[in-house]
């Protein structure tokens, strides 16, 4: 294995399908205009390295959009850092996680086609390609730190708020609004963010929490 990939891992389902790597292509792949798509390369032992490749009579980056451009080299750039291996255990509608978990690698990607893609016409919020960014990016973060390898959950999370800064800037550029600090609400059932969007108007964002089938609610509050 190649210590410049991100490195995927999925469920298998009683008939050997991979649980959620449908849903993790076509998060990639939307966000991307048809002009770049995802690689997988399987391992022997069942993982996927995973890189952006140009799709046949594509490759063109100048017609990506400014947030598509954005998930574009946010993605290929941990993909092509030679200095690390981020890896990603993939689950599909887990109760036990809302989007990503830190602590353990895991990205829901259930919960994260509950929301628009950044190539959707007037997309607010949160989208699909923008919480993935951010899982991805804060895992990289991770790998920045000194003796992260020898690190046990505890530990790992006491590095999350550095991490997190970092990945909510790179989710600011891939969803093309600002995730407003200070303004987050966890009621314990459910989970609401406020984002600043390109035109200056605010969206309240709720998505039920530790769910099989996450329900999400946006609204203009400003």
């Amino acid at each position: 294995m190649k210590a410049d990939d991100i490195v995927a891992s999925f469920q298998t389902d009683n008939k050997g399908n991979d649980v959620g790597k449908a849903e993790y292509t076509n998060i990639i792949n939307s966000g991307l205009a048809g002009q770049f798509e995802a690689k997988f390369e399987q391992t022997a032992n069942g993982k996927y390295l995973v890189t952006l490749g140009a799709t046949e009579g594509g490759g063109d980056l100048s017609k990506l959009s400014a947030e598509q451009k954005s998930f574009y080299d946010s993605f290929n750039d941990i993909a092509n850092d030679h200095s690390s291996i981020v890896a990603q255990d993939v689950v599909l509608n887990d109760d036990t996680v809302d989007w990503g978990s830190y602590a353990s690698n895991k990205i829901d990607v259930g919960d994260m086609s509950k929301f628009n893609s950044i190539s959707d016409k007037g997309h607010t919020g949160s989208t699909a390609q923008g919480l993935l960014a951010h899982e991805t990016d804060e895992q990289h973060q991770f790998t920045k730190v000194e003796g992260y390898q020898s690190m046990n959950k505890i530990q790992k999370m006491n590095t999350w708020d550095t991490s997190h800064e970092h990945a909510i800037g790179v989710e600011n550029a891939v969803n093309g609004n600002e995730r407003l600090k200070g303004r987050d609400i966890n009621s314990g059932n459910s989970y609401t963010k406020f984002f600043k969007e390109a035109n200056g108007s605010v969206t309240s964002e709720t998505a039920t929490s530790f769910t099989k089938n996450m329900q999400v609610t946006k609204m203009t509050i400003n």
